[in-house]
């Protein structure tokens, strides 16, 4: 298929046209058709030209999950602007260093009146290689940058979408990405340039629980992109649509996943960098298919992908080039870094090629398999993370002269020494976790449960959950008829108060991460306590990991 090179309001206009009663959009139970979307962002787009927004013009959007946040987007690409995602949960120190950088002609936290504009298409001068949307990553150098990408990549999406995935007027695609990730600018692309039906998960949905799953259920949705991190912690009885079309992307896809959720549905691995316009190679994901690693596939139409060495020689391993029309236009701002991570192809005259920092091997049946990165590069809950951006921020405390972070067990870590001098008290700093540990877990006559909050909306777990959980771990603990118990994080000792009178011995240590969460000195890096989510039945006991303490009591 061969998708001529159009802006995206161009295309998404054409669909207005084909269809204009057609269910276009969909948050919880509001729904705008084609018309409809499309009067109500051209309102808003007149409102932004007639504030000097249009080509190479940036326009920052902060708005919370909901119709106006799609209004919004649809809105600054159809007034030839860029739109600068903001997540408002981003720290301010973050959000303003993104708004100096990108120096947006004005920044949106909410639809503002716009009744007196006209709701037809407005005339625009842009074309397809002015910028789209901008896109920020974890920077090397201490400070995040800028992607700016163009419309050029809607085209090979738009092609991989029908040829390769089968979207269309049929489809209904849920819009779960941030849209300060750049899988949110292909939501647009799948649900609205295809004709078919964009459905917005709320905030307070998109957590791995039935919250979620009902939700997809309720709307019908049938094309799914989600975190492999999310479809892990899904519990059991937490099912996707049978049918549907699953893309896991954003970080490593291990074969478990593929067994559990491939069955009865079309799935793939998908991956590609920011700089690449969202997606480059799509890999079908077998159940039955044997290996430790789940291959990334082959490239998208519209994308070359070289496997090169050092000398820029094609090889069996290797890291990974990726070229098309679908390449960023580079870093904004950053001239060096950008003709650092783009450079000229040798296979192609005039043609770029982007180093991905990836290292891949080719499989003999030519797809491609992901192995690690060639950099310090991580990936922590599909977020790309440089070591160096943290290290600059904690190496700026005046009481702190060295520091190192690494990616340890999906979390990072740092590791820093004080500075000479430094008034830092670490008596002070462990009466500090004692005052925390004090704090939470006091122990409330009808509550005993009080600190245990969800990690998703931060509110008190159910207290009759609480209470099935307590029944269930000291049933599993007894059930081994133990003679002596080690509890590592004993908190209020509920555990203890019902196991310690049925042994020999009982030995509990207290762990500062649990009021902290962080570990202290000398203790090994940990993950924090997997998250309970709305349709789990229980939750660990311990704080898996954590070097024990002198033991702080004991029985019998």
């Amino acid at each position: 298929m061969t998708v001529e090179a159009k802006t995206w309001p161009d295309l998404f206009e054409a669909r207005v046209r084909q269809a204009p009663d057609a269910v276009a959009l969909v948050f919880e139970d509001t729904t705008l058709t084609y018309a409809e979307l499309n009067a109500r962002a051209n309102r808003l787009a007149h409102a932004l030209i007639a504030r000097g927004v249009g080509p190479e013009r940036v326009v920052g959007l902060s708005l919370p999950r909901s119709v106006d946040m799609i209004v919004a987007e649809v809105a600054v690409l159809k007034a030839g602007g860029a739109y600068l995602p903001l997540d408002p949960d981003y720290p301010d120190e973050r959000i303003a260093y993104m708004v100096a950088d990108a120096a947006p002609v004005c920044v949106l936290d909410s639809v503002p009146d716009v009744s007196g504009y006209p709701d037809t298409d407005p005339a625009r001068s842009s074309r397809v290689t002015n910028a789209a949307y901008v896109i920020y990553t974890s920077g090397s150098t201490g400070r995040p940058k800028g992607v700016v990408l163009s419309h050029t990549g809607v085209a090979k999406l738009l092609a991989t979408q029908v040829e390769r995935l089968g979207v269309g007027p049929h489809s209904r695609v849920l819009q779960f990405a941030s849209p300060s990730f750049d899988v949110a600018f292909w939501d647009l692309c799948l649900g609205l340039l295809s004709g078919g039906r964009l459905i917005v998960v709320p905030a307070e949905r998109r957590v791995p629980g039935a919250a979620l799953t009902d939700y997809i259920h309720r709307h019908g949705a049938d094309f799914l992109i989600l975190p492999p991190a999310l479809l892990a912690a899904l519990p059991a009885d937490c099912v996707l649509p049978e049918g549907a079309t699953l893309l896991a992307g954003t970080e490593r896809v291990a074969p478990e996943l593929v067994a559990r959720h491939a069955r009865g549905r079309r799935m793939f691995n998908a991956y590609g960098p920011t700089e690449a316009t969202v997606n480059s190679t799509l890999g079908f994901c077998d159940p039955d298919a044997s290996g430790s690693s789940v291959p990334i596939g082959v490239p998208d139409p519209g994308t070359t992908a070289y496997v090169l060495d050092d000398s820029l020689r094609p090889a069996a391993e290797g890291e990974l080039y990726l070229g098309g029309a679908g390449l960023a236009r580079g870093y904004l701002g950053r001239p060096g870094l950008t003709a650092e991570r783009f450079v000229a192809s040798p296979f192609e005259p005039g043609q770029r090629l982007y180093r991905t920092g990836d290292v891949v091997r080719r499989l003999d049946d030519g797809r491609l398999d992901f192995v690690g990165r060639a950099d310090d590069q991580v990936k922590i809950r599909g977020y790309r993370v440089e070591p160096g951006e943290v290290e600059a921020v904690l190496g700026g405390y005046p009481s702190v002269a060295q520091v190192a972070v690494v990616a340890r067990e999906g979390r990072l870590v740092a590791y820093a020494v004080p500075a000479a001098g430094s008034t830092a008290d670490p008596d002070a700093q462990v009466q500090g976790w004692k005052d925390a540990h004090d704090a939470l877990f006091q122990v409330a006559e009808d509550n005993p449960f009080i600190g245990w909050n969800s990690s998703y909306d931060g509110e008190p777990i159910p207290l009759d959950e609480m209470r099935a959980w307590l029944d269930a771990t000291v049933d599993s603990v007894l059930a081994l008829r133990p003679r002596r118990v080690l509890e590592i994080g004993v908190g209020s000792g509920m555990i203890l108060s019902r196991v310690a009178p049925q042994v020999e011995a009982y030995w509990g240590s207290t762990c500062p991460r649990r009021a902290s969460g962080r570990c202290v000195p000398g203790s090994p890096p940990t993950p924090r306590l997997p998250a309970r989510s709305s349709c789990a039945a229980s939750r660990p006991a311990t704080c898996p990991g954590c070097r024990p303490s002198t033991p702080s009591s004991s029985t019998r």
